[in-house]
């Protein structure tokens, strides 16, 4: 296991001292504004999915047809980590991110979304999270490009995502989404595919989404054709080494007038076979939010895991989230895990026990 050199806190206080002041000025230009409250009011909101975080910002038009929207983030990260043999050991890091969205409107039924992501965690980073181009129709759509596939909703509250994440695939895909009635849509989906043996090289998945007439209630589910495409495997040689793996998810989302509850499972049909041993992972996670007033939620979470390598079974936590202003988020995460089955560290002969984490995160909207 690689342990994260630790680091000056300076560079994550700097951007938070940033983001404050340029809220600060967006307050004061909006106390000097004219205009009615109700009318101009754009507010930050609670993310609770990868989905709604990557639709975040203000919306700015850029012409009839071109809006364009961002998200800045700050966010600073410590770990520590206790073995059997009573000793621990502990890191931190912060991650600098931009996140530039792009919404174009070239027909009525000619749509595209382009999202570029731009990250600093010990080196810079860019990458384009969306690039979709998308035909509408009144009852279904066709998009095809960069896509986020639809496998998992990955619902969370907290700054640190679940586990079970590591589902989440970005892959150049061809969708078709049909709307069955108004309650119910599905979808199906193909993608290139980068770990398979030549002639395979596409592959599938398809999903299907229920939701009440007033939105509180939310259900899906879906399978993908191989697990060892997603983000977080892919890459290693070890799962590329294994047949495919398909994988499975269910979700729901209940929501109340002050609070709502999330839940997921993400898991593989199948066991990765490894070198040295079969894993079948299998991750899921509960989650409670409370929405103490407009700008104050409280959430926790429970999560259990199986077979998910060098992370715990059982792993709790709260998290605070607060709207500073309208368009900056302050949040705070806790999360304790426990590790039930001996997990070996080779190099030290040393076995875990628990781990704490704790992250801050400030967020601005523009």
């Amino acid at each position: 296991m690689n342990r994260p050199k630790k680091t000056s806190l300076y560079p994550i206080g700097s951007h938070l001292v940033f983001l404050i002041f340029l809220n600060c000025q967006s307050l004061f230009a909006q106390e000097e504004a004219e205009t009615s409250e109700e009318d101009e009011k754009t507010p930050a909101k609670f993310y609770r999915s990868p989905e709604e975080r990557r639709e975040a910002g203000l919306g700015t038009p850029l012409t009839d047809w071109l809006t364009f929207y961002g998200l800045l983030e700050a966010e600073y990260e410590y770990s520590k980590t206790r073995y059997r043999e009573n000793g621990h050991f502990s890191s931190d890091h912060d991650t600098e991110a931009v996140q530039l969205g792009f919404e174009a409107e070239f027909t009525e039924m000619l749509l595209g979304e382009f999202v570029l992501e731009m990250e600093y965690d010990n080196r810079y980073r860019a990458f384009m999270d969306e690039a979709v181009l998308a035909l509408e129709f009144d009852s279904w759509a066709i998009k095809a490009g960069i896509q986020n596939l639809d496998f998992g909703e990955y619902y969370s509250h907290f700054v640190i995502g679940p586990l079970l994440e590591f589902g989440e695939t970005r892959k150049w895909t061809l969708s078709w989404e049909q709307e069955l009635n108004d309650y119910t849509d599905f979808l199906v989906y193909t993608f290139e595919r980068e770990n398979s043996l030549p002639g395979n090289d596409l592959g599938y998945g398809v999903a299907m989404e229920w939701v009440s007439g007033d939105e509180a209630i939310r259900i899906g589910s879906g399978i993908m054709s191989d697990l060892r495409e997603s983000d977080d495997f892919f890459g290693e040689e070890d799962y590329a080494s294994s047949e495919d793996v398909p994988g499975w998810n269910l979700y729901a989302l209940v929501g109340f007038e002050s609070f709502e509850i999330t839940a997921e499972i993400v898991a593989a049909t199948d066991h990765f076979i490894l070198e040295d041993e079969r894993i079948r992972p299998w991750s899921s996670n509960l989650e409670f939010a409370y929405f103490l007033n407009y700008d104050f939620q409280i959430a926790a979470r429970v999560e259990y895991t199986k077979e998910l390598i060098e992370e715990p079974e059982w792993q709790t936590g709260l998290s605070i989230t607060w709207l500073l202003g309208e368009h900056l988020i302050l949040s705070i995460d806790y999360l304790n895990g426990s590790f039930e089955k001996p997990l070996e560290i080779e190099e030290d002969e040393l076995y875990l026990k628990t781990q704490d984490l704790i992250a801050v995160q400030l967020g601005l909207e523009f």
